[in-house]
This record gives structure tokens, sequence and C-alpha cells, in this order.
């Protein structure tokens, strides 16, 4: 022991950080956070219900709604969780001028003093994120914004002598009228590895057909195949009422993800607004092949050819079914314009290879090598998106307002309300 007062020094385990305190959650984040977690485990066990019933082909119209409440409370428990979080973050410290003049605006629109708070928190900082991912897109030369950019609203040209792949078990020389190719070299081997080998384990066969264009085909951009999407809503009544069942009624692929982007559509086409989401649900479901789905279908792809179209985008297979394909294609109306070239069958230790190479693709992240300017580009995509269903939304309890004025209830109870109704 040293008798120097001059000598400061103290007792401790090796690596101890001293001063600091684990983060101990307020009883409101506490019983936010609990809900999130109830929320999630419903939906796991519904959607482990829907998966095995589906497997037995038993699986009811009833079973998928409730599947589909789940994902909804779930997503509510989420944004309740997110609002305490910013509410005990504002009641912290010194609200700006902005904060305070948006609030107030937000009230006499009918907002409760903790919505107009956290609404007016979040325009502030989407804003800023929107502005921050402009700045980023500059600094970084917007090459990846570019390139988006020009996927989505570009048309493509599948040039005369490209050889495409279609896997199926069907070994004949032809193809349908309508059929999934694509004609990039990572998606062929996904489909040979993961499809083929699927349709060898239940059908008993799968074989590789190789597609060469004979003549030019044109494939419709994203933003063009909307666009033709709302303009036959708007003059076909026929097709327009089609198209909604479609919508409504399409219960494809049970991930959350698309569930809530299903839950949007149906959001944007209850108003009568054809979108991103109602396309690409519409276009997700095109491999149902019910009477309902296979109607709007027919019309939708004739609409196209008539525009001089011969492929669009398999949304489904670039976005939501787990391929992660870089061009999935639809083709349709190519008589004269393809000739299957060879049919191969998927056999032996190749189809096993692909397989172990498809599901590396699969499982192992594409677009790493983007970094900030990835991430900053789909965080101003979202935030367009939640801007956009903000004013669906605000539609909506417009409306209500309007026929109920001495409610009481919330801008937030009133839209959830209207929503949880829809399924009863």
């Amino acid at each position: 022991m040293y008798d120097d007062q001059s000598y400061l020094a103290h007792y401790g385990v090796l690596g101890m950080k001293w001063g600091i305190r684990k983060k101990v959650d307020s009883p409101g984040v506490k019983k936010a956070k609990e809900n999130v977690k109830k929320t999630k485990k419903d939906f796991k066990i519904e959607s482990r219900k829907v998966n095995l019933k589906s497997a037995f082909g038993v699986a009811s119209k009833a079973d998928l709604e409730k599947l589909e409440s789940t994902v909804r409370e779930h997503s509510y428990a989420k944004d309740d969780l997110r609002s305490t979080k910013i509410l005990e973050k504002l009641n912290k410290i010194k609200k700006s001028e902005k904060q305070l003049t948006l609030e107030k605006e937000y009230q006499k629109k009918g907002m409760s003093p903790d919505e107009a708070a956290v609404a007016a928190y979040q325009n502030i900082r989407t804003k800023k994120i929107l502005m921050g991912v402009a700045a980023v897109a500059v600094v970084a030369g917007g090459a990846y914004a570019t390139y988006k950019y020009r996927e989505h609203n570009i048309d493509k040209i599948l040039k005369s002598g490209t050889m495409l792949q279609n896997v199926s078990s069907d070994g004949t020389l032809g193809v349908r009228d309508v059929f999934y190719t694509t004609d990039n070299g990572l998606d062929k081997i996904k489909y040979r590895g993961l499809y083929g080998y699927v349709l060898k384990l239940k059908e008993g066969n799968a074989y590789t057909k190789n597609i060469e264009i004979l003549s030019d085909i044109k494939q419709a951009s994203p933003k063009a195949a909307e666009k033709i999407l709302g303009e036959l809503y708007k003059s076909d009544p026929n097709f327009a009422k089609v198209l909604t069942n479609a919508v409504n009624n399409t219960f494809l692929e049970m991930s959350p993800i698309y569930m809530r982007k299903v839950k949007k559509a149906r959001q944007s086409i209850g108003a009568g607004i054809i979108d991103k989401n109602v396309y690409e649900v519409f276009n997700a479901s095109l491999v149902d092949h019910g009477l309902v789905q296979q109607t709007a279908t027919d019309r939708y792809l004739q609409e196209l050819a008539r525009k001089g179209y011969n492929a669009i985008k398999d949304v489904n297979d670039s976005k939501y079914s787990g391929y992660g394909a870089i061009n999935p294609i639809i083709t349709f109306d190519t008589k004269g314009k393809i000739a299957v070239k060879s049919v191969q069958e998927l056999v032996g230790p190749q189809l096993v290879k692909d397989a172990v190479k498809g599901n590396a693709m699969v499982f192992v992240p594409q677009l790493a090598g983007y970094g900030g300017v990835y991430a900053g580009y789909k965080a101003g995509i979202k935030k367009f998106d939640d801007v956009a269903q903000s004013k669906i939304r605000d539609n909506y309890v417009k409306d209500y307002r309007k026929k109920h004025p001495d409610t009481k209830m919330s801008n937030t109870e009133i839209y959830r309300m209207i929503e949880r109704s829809k399924n009863k």
C-alpha cells in the first residue's frame, strides 16, 4: 500500500469499464417491447399453422386472413414502440420551433397531442433522410442510384441471338404461350439448381430448355408496365373490377414483407390508385392460374402486346419468392420470335452442383459491396413510400371524420379500426 498522498489508484477487474451503466427501459418502452414480442410470437404460430395446412392443401381463406391479421398487429406493435421512444425522447429535450409549429398544424387536422408530436418529429426526420440520400448520391457519383433508375424507367431490348433458359418438367421442344425464363447467367444456375431440384423431387423429371431469340424482344420497364396497368384500370371497368378482386384475394407468398406489400396495395386500390404497390402484387400473382387472376392476367398481357411488348420482369422472383433473381422474365406473344434449340434433362452430379451454387447465391448477400450508397438509396425509397402511404391513411381518416364529426378517437385509432374491420 502506498502512503504517498499524491498517488491515485483503484482496484478492479482488468478491462472493466467504469462509470457505464446498463440502459434501463422505461415502463412505457418495456410494455411496448413486450407487445412486439407477443405479436411476433402470434405471427409465427399462425404462420406455422398455415404452412402446415398448405402442405396438405387444406388452408382456408379464414386461416390466411387470420395470419394476415397477426402480421398487421405486429406492424402496429412496432409502430407503437417507435412512437413511445420518440415521445420519451421529445420529453427530455427542448423542442425546436419547427417541431412546435408542425405539432400545431397536425393537431388542427384532428391528431391528438401525442400523435402530432410523433408525426412532426417523423416529418422533420424524413426530410433530413431524403436530403442526405440526395447528397450521398451526388458525392458517390450516383452510380447505383443511376443503375436502379434506368432499370425501373427504361425498357430493355433482348437482342436477337440471345439465349434464354426455361426450366420445367416438360421435355418437349415447345414452350407455353406465356412462359418464365431468364437471360442472366447467374439466374440460370439458380433456376437449374433450386427450381430444377424441386421439380426433380416432386415430378420425377426436370428439363432445361435453351431458347434462342430470333427477333428482338422488347421487355417493358416496371414504370411502363405499371403505367399500362393504370391506363387499363381506368379505361376498362370490367378489368378494374377483376383487378380489384385479384389484389384483394391474393394470398400467394406468406412472408411478412410480401403481406405488408399486399396490405399497401389494397389500401391503394381501395382509394382508386394504381401505384407501384398494386403493380407489384398483381405481377407477383401472375403465377396464380385461378379463374379470377387468369382473367386479369390474359387481359393485361394482351394490352402489353398491343403496346409492342413481349416481356416483363417477374417481380415475385426478383423480390419476394426468395430467389433474388437479377432478371427473371415473363415472356408472352413471342410466336415467330423465339425457337427452342435444345432440351436437356437435369440429372446426376451436375444438378447437385447447381443446387449447391444456387443455395449459396441465395443465402449470401448480393449487394454488400454497395455499402452506404445502397443503404442510403433503400432508406430514401422507404421514406418516399411512407409519405405516399400516409396520404392514403389521411384520406381514410378524413372521410371517417366527415361521417362521424363527434368521434373522440385519435387518427391512429380510426385508421386501425377501419383496417381491422376489413377482415370481419
